[in-house]
Order: C-alpha cells, then structure tokens, then sequence
C-alpha cells in the first residue's frame, strides 16, 4: 500500500517532535551533570568526553548510512547546547 503526501508528511513532524523531546532530554540531563560536575569540582568542558561522543556519533551514522559529515555537524551543534546546560541560568 502507497501512502499519501498527507500521511507521510505527519509522520515526518511526529518524527521531528519526537527528536525535539529527545534533545529536551539529553539537555535535561547534561543540566544534572553540570550539577553533579560543580559540587564534585569538575571541570564542566571536557574535550575529551565530547570527542568520544562525536566518534560514536560519527560510528553510529556510518552503521545506519547516514551522512557522516552532517551527523558531526549536528554533534556539534549539540555539544555547544549541552555546555549552556551544565553551566545552568
């Protein structure tokens, strides 16, 4: 069965929500780490953490063939988020 234009773009803004709560959630979760970073004197930017994050992005969307490239583009997009949430208002 062929699905309809209707069908298929509501499922592609239903897919868009559903990263848009995920992203509310990793940011939701680097806020306690920044937390938990500060009361255990932590530095909060770690290069070595968000390197190892891109590389398991960049191995994730070469196993699901995606755009490497776009993929670390969007990982570093993310990394800026995630610092603004574990320094917190």
């Amino acid at each position: 069965m062929v699905r309809n234009y209707s069908e298929i773009r509501r499922e592609i803004l239903e897919t868009d929500t559903q990263i848009l709560n995920l992203i509310k959630k990793r940011q939701e979760l680097f806020g306690e780490l920044g937390d938990v970073k500060r009361r255990k004197g932590i530095p909060l930017l770690d290069s070595g953490e968000i390197s190892e994050r891109i590389i398991h992005l960049r191995e994730e969307a070469a196993r699901l063939s995606l755009d490497q490239e776009s993929i670390v583009s969007i990982a570093e997009i993310l990394e800026r988020m995630a610092y603004r949430a574990q320094k917190g208002p």
